[in-house]
């Protein structure tokens, strides 16, 4: 096993005394390590179908151009269903925008239907990559992981792993390999999330492009 792999880092860790983790706690860590991975394939799924549904982006990653290339992984994740809402409890009693909340009120935030706001967004159902968003500029606007700043709110502290991933995976999918993507059924129901194409996005004939 690679010195430094996640499970041989987990299996090895060691506390201020010496003592190493527990099976439940290491499971736990690995399990956080897997959970995030398999979710940001969701929206790798939804790259693949923006890149088929957008076929100038797709020649132009191909062709080896990367400008463009982290507005294009923003705007997946804006536009796609992935997580419809994150909630939380009040932790005391709070007034805002004439609204009251009690302690222990749930409280809901939209994820899909704040990115999708006319307001914040000019044409929000159509896939713009120059928009030129980004997570690390746009606090309580652009908010697939939740809103604010990852090390003070409830942002996820994975967004810029996800976006690492997705971009990869588009330089995959246009340099690396060359595929067929047969008829099939690519409407996404809201109906239920995260949400996906009802097909799955299905691809055939993979192989390695040369060179």
């Amino acid at each position: 096993m690679p010195a430094n792999s996640p499970v041989r880092l987990v299996s090895e860790h060691v506390d201020a005394e010496g003592m190493p983790l527990d099976l439940a706690s290491a499971a736990v860590e690995i399990i956080n390590i897997i959970r995030p991975v398999v979710a940001i394939g969701r929206f790798i799924m939804f790259a693949a179908l923006a890149l088929h549904q957008h076929r100038q982006w797709y020649d132009k990653f191909a062709a080896g151009d990367d400008d463009g290339l982290e507005a294009f992984a923003e705007e997946v994740r804006r536009l796609y269903p992935f997580f419809p809402f994150i909630g939380g409890r009040a932790r005391h009693p709070f007034e805002w925008k004439g609204y009251r909340f009690h302690e222990g009120d749930w409280v809901l935030l939209d994820l899909h239907g704040t990115n999708h706001d006319r307001r914040l967004f000019l044409e929000p159902d159509r896939f713009i990559p120059e928009r030129g968003l980004s997570w690390k500029t746009h606090g309580f606007d652009f908010i697939p992981h939740g809103g604010g700043n990852p090390a003070t709110t409830h942002r996820c502290p994975g967004e810029a792993v996800t976006v690492a991933l997705i971009m990869e995976a588009v330089r995959l999918l246009t340099r690396s390999m060359a595929y067929q993507v047969p008829d099939q059924d690519m409407t996404v129901s809201l109906a239920r999330m995260p949400a996906r194409p009802k097909s799955g996005f299905r691809i055939d004939n993979v192989r390695r492009k040369p060179g």
